[in-house]
C-alpha cells in the first residue's frame, strides 16, 4: 500500500483536474476522462517515486484555475490564490513548478493582449476584454500580487534555500553559463572558489560549449526526453520496461540517454482528442494557451537534444565527424537551452524532463474540450481511430517477420549495472504487445462513437459514451501499472549488519557519540546484478544500499557520513574534497579516495572502503556485506582540540 505522504497529494492531483475541467464547463465525464489522464498518466504516475515533484503536480492544476481568473475576469481574490498555490507548491518541495506556473501566467498574459489587439472574436466574456488604467485591477498588477503573495507565504523556506544556493555547487562554475554569470563575470572580479583553482580563470563563455562533465552545467541536462521517445504517448512501453527486469531495448540506440519516467503514456483517446483540438491560432484563448503550453512543454523537454544536437547527428553520419567533434554544445538551440540562458535563476534548476508535466496537463484539458464536442456530431474521429488501428497491426506484422534482424540488434544493448543484461525475450514481447494493444483499442473506440453519434440524443448514445470512458480507464491502468513499484516494508525497517558492527565495536571500546564514517564512493555493485536478471531486483538494491550504509540509508541506522550527496551540496565542502583527493595518502590505496589525513582531522572513526583494500583493524566477519568492510581508525582526531603551538 503506498505510503499516506504519496496518497495524498495523488487524490490532491485527481480533484483538482476535475475541478478546473467542471469550471471550464467541461460535462462530468471529459472532467473524469481528463483526470485520469494527467494522473495517471506516466509522466505523473512514476513521480510517485520523487513525492516532491508529485505535490508539484498535484497542485499545478490549481495554479492554471486561478491564472485563468485572474486574467480573464481581473480577480484580486484569484491572484491571492494563485499565490497561495505558487507558495504551496514551493514549501512541498518543487520550487520549479511554481516558477513554470508564473511562466505560464505570462504566456496567457501575452495571448490575451494579442487577442484583444488583433480584435479576434472569442467566447470570452466581454466584461473580461475591458481595458483600465488601474494598477490593481491591471493583469500586470495582480500578477505582480500573486507573486509577491506567493514569495511573502513561502518566503521562511524561500529566503535560507537562496543562501543555501548561492554557496552550493550548483552556483559554482569556471566559465559562465548564462548571460547574467557572463555579464557578474566581466565586470566584476572573479571570486568564485571553483574557478580559483584553475591555473588560468577565463571569462570565456561556456553558454555555447559542451558542458563539463561532472559540473552542475551538465547535471542540469540530463534526463532530456529523446525525440524517439514521443511515439510511447501512442504505444504504451513500446521500447521496453526498465524495471523489475532489463526489457528496455533503446538503450541500444548510442543516442538514448538516462530515464526520468520509463513511459509517457497517457491513454490514447485523450491522446487523439488533445491534438485533434490543438490549434496554435485558435480564437479561444484558453484553447490557444493550452496549445502552446503543449509545443513548448514538449520542445523545452528535449533539453539535450537541441539544434545542435541535430547539427552533430548530421555531421557524424553524412560528413564523418568524430562523435566527440562538437561545433557547439547539443543542447544548443533548444527552448530549454534558452530558458536556462535567459531567465534569471532558471540555470540552478535541472531535468528538462520534469516539463512534460505541463505538456501533459495542456493535453489532458484540450481532450476534455474535445470529448464533449466529439460525441454530439460525426466527426472524422472513427476514421482517424481505424487508420492508427491498422498501422498498429501492420507493425506488429512487420516485427514479427522482423524478429531475428531485431535480436541479433538490440544484443549489443549495454549491461545494466543493477538489472542486469537485456532481456531478450520480455523487450520483444514488450514491442509486441504496445502495437496489439493500440490497435484492438482504436478498433473498439471507433465502433464505440460511430454508435453513439448515429444518434448523439439518445440513451444508447450514453451507454457507448460510458463504455468508452471505462475502456480508456481500464486501459491506461494496464498500460501504466509497471510504474507503480515498492519493496516489503520489511526491507526498509531491517538493520544495517555494517552498522551493527560498527555501534558494538564502539560500545566496547569506550567510543561516545554518534560513529562518524567514510564510505568509500567507488564501493561497486555486486558482479552478479550484472550477470543475472531477477523479478526481485529492487529489494535486493534497496536492501544492499542499506547494507552498505549508501547514502542517505546511513541515516536511519544512527551513522554520521563525511561525505553524502544531495539535491544541493556545499560548494566549499566540494572544493575542500576534491583538493583532499589530489594529494597525500589515501585510506588503504583507495586511490580515488581523500587525503587519509584529512579524514583524520574530520574526525573520522571507521572507514567503509571494498574489501579487497582492506587491511588491519577489520572487525568481525559477521560484519562483511558485499564487497565491503569497516575498519577503525585509531587516528581520528577528537571532535574538537586545543592547539598549544602553531607554525
Amino acid at each position: 500500500r503506498p505510503p499516506r505522504a504519496t496518497l495524498l497529494p495523488y487524490t490532491t492531483l485527481f480533484r483538482s483536474v476535475y475541478w478546473l475541467a467542471r469550471s471550464w464547463k467541461c460535462s462530468r465525464e471529459a472532467a473524469v476522462l481528463a483526470a485520469t489522464a494527467y494522473s495517471l498518466g506516466g509522466n505523473v504516475l512514476f513521480q510517485t517515486c520523487n513525492v516532491v515533484f508529485l505535490v508539484g503536480a498535484a497542485w499545478l492544476p490549481l495554479a492554471v484555475l486561478a491564472t485563468d481568473q485572474l486574467l480573464r475576469q481581473r480577480s484580486r481574490a484569484a491572484a491571492v490564490g494563485l499565490g497561495v498555490v505558487l507558495a504551496l507548491m514551493t514549501l512541498g518541495g518543487d520550487p520549479q513548478a511554481a516558477y513554470h506556473a508564473l511562466l505560464g501566467a505570462v504566456l496567457y498574459w501575452a495571448i490575451l493582449f494579442w487577442i484583444e489587439r488583433r480584435a479576434t472574436v472569442s467566447d470570452n466574456p466581454a466584461t473580461a476584454m475591458q481595458s483600465t488604467g488601474k494598477i490593481a485591477t491591471s493583469r500586470f498588477g495582480l500578477l505582480v500580487i500573486a507573486a509577491s503573495s506567493g514569495f511573502l507565504l513561502a518566503a521562511v523556506q524561500i529566503l535560507p534555500s537562496l543562501v543555501w544556493t548561492n554557496a552550493s555547487d550548483r552556483a559554482s562554475f569556471e566559465q559562465p553559463r548564462n548571460l547574467i554569470e557572463l555579464v557578474g563575470r566581466s565586470i566584476g572580479p572573479n571570486t568564485d572558489a571553483a574557478a580559483m583553482l584553475l591555473d588560468e580563470p577565463t571569462t570565456s563563455s561556456a553558454i555555447w560549449s559542451v558542458p563539463r562533465a561532472g559540473t552542475h552545467h551538465a547535471h542540469a541536462y540530463q534526463f532530456s526526453v529523446a525525440p524517439w521517445r514521443l511515439v510511447e504517448y501512442l504505444w504504451p512501453n513500446l521500447y521496453g520496461s526498465p524495471i523489475p527486469k532489463n526489457r528496455r531495448w533503446i538503450t541500444a540506440l548510442p543516442g538514448e540517454g538516462r530515464v526520468w519516467t520509463p513511459s509517457m503514456y497517457m491513454g490514447l483517446l485523450p491522446l487523439i482528442l488533445g491534438l485533434g483540438f490543438f490549434h496554435l491560432r485558435a480564437d479561444c484563448p484558453r484553447r490557444r494557451w493550452l496549445s502552446w503550453s503543449l509545443l513548448l512543454g514538449v520542445l523545452a523537454s528535449l533539453g539535450w537534444y537541441g539544434i545542435g544536437w541535430v547539427v552533430h547527428e548530421f555531421r557524424c553520419g553524412l560528413g564523418g565527424a568524430a562523435t566527440d567533434d562538437f561545433l557547439v554544445g547539443p543542447q544548443v538551440g533548444g527552448l530549454y537551452w534558452l530558458m536556462s540562458s535567459v531567465l534569471p535563476g532558471y540555470g540552478y534548476f535541472r531535468y528538462p524532463a520534469k516539463l512534460m508535466v505541463i505538456a501533459a496537463l495542456a493535453i489532458s484539458l484540450l481532450a476534455a474540450t474535445g470529448w464533449d464536442k466529439a460525441w454530439h456530431q460525426p466527426t472524422r474521429l472513427p476514421r482517424i481511430l481505424v487508420g492508427l488501428g491498422s498501422i498498429s497491426f501492420a507493425m506488429a506484422a512487420v516485427s514479427w517477420l522482423l524478429r531475428a534482424p531485431f535480436y541479433s540488434w538490440i544484443a549489443n544493448a549495454p549491461i545494466d549495472q543493477i538489472f542486469g543484461p537485456l532481456d531478450s525475450a520480455g523487450a520483444f514481447a514488450d514491442m509486441l504487445r504496445a502495437f496489439l494493444h493500440a490497435g484492438l483499442l482504436c478498433f473498439a473506440l471507433s465502433a464505440f462513437l460511430r454508435h453513439a453519434t448515429a444518434v448523439p440524443t439518445s440513451g444508447r448514445a450514453a451507454v457507448f459514451r460510458r463504455l468508452a470512458l471505462a475502456a480508456t480507464v481500464c486501459e491506461i491502468v494496464l498500460a501504466n501499472n509497471p510504474l507503480l513499484v515498492s519493496v516489503p516494508g520489511k526491507t526498509l525497517r531491517t538493520p544495517s549488519h555494517l552498522a551493527n558492527a560498527i555501534h558494538a565495536h564502539a560500545d566496547s571500546h569506550g567510543i561516545t557519540g554518534t560513529p562518524r564514517v567514510y564510505r568509500a564512493a567507488a564501493t561497486g555493485t555486486p558482479q552478479r546484478w550484472r550477470n543475472t536478471v531477477a523479478a526481485d531486483r529492487l529489494n535486493e538494491v534497496v536492501a544492499w544500499e542499506r547494507d552498505t550504509l549508501l547514502p542517505k540509508h546511513h541515516l536511519t541506522n544512527g551513522i554520521e557520513l563525511i561525505e553524502s550527496f544531495s539535491t544541493l551540496s556545499s560548494r566549499d565542502f566540494r572544493v575542500f574534497m576534491r583538493v583532499a583527493r589530489e594529494s597525500g595518502p589515501k585510506p588503504n590505496g583507495v586511490q580515488t579516495g581523500p587525503n587519509l589525513e584529512v579524514l583524520n582531522l574530520l574526525s573520522t572513526q571507521y572507514l567503509v572502503l571494498p574489501r579487497s583494500e582492506e587491511s588491519g583493524g577489520i572487525l568481525g566477519h559477521a560484519a562483511r556485506s558485499a564487497k565491503v568492510v569497516p575498519t577503525y581508525n585509531s587516528n581520528s582526531f577528537p571532535r574538537a582540540w586545543i592547539v598549544h603551538r602553531a607554525e
